[in-house]
């Protein structure tokens, strides 16, 4: 995709000031681009999924969205145990 050590040292390494200045406009886009999604997409669902177990929705939130971020390492684990 974009090699940004690259970019940084060899193609605008005379003009850090420039550099900075599109990392941190990089950094803003990427921001801007997950509130994006977690607003149209994770929130909704979240509130669905609350309202159908009769959770508040911070409750929700807190629970919810901790179980998902570490979901995959739990079934990771269940799965390297099954393979034993």
């Amino acid at each position: 995709l974009l090699h940004y050590l690259r970019i940084h040292y060899c193609s605008l390494g005379d003009y850090p000031v420039v550099s900075a200045f599109l990392e941190a406009a990089l950094l803003g886009l990427f921001c801007l681009v997950l509130a994006s999604v977690a607003e149209h997409f994770f929130c909704p669902a979240l509130a669905n999924v609350a309202a159908a177990l009769q959770l508040p929705e911070d409750i929700a939130g807190a629970t919810l969205l901790s179980f998902g971020n570490g979901a995959p390492d739990v079934f990771a684990q269940i799965n390297a145990m099954s393979n034993t």
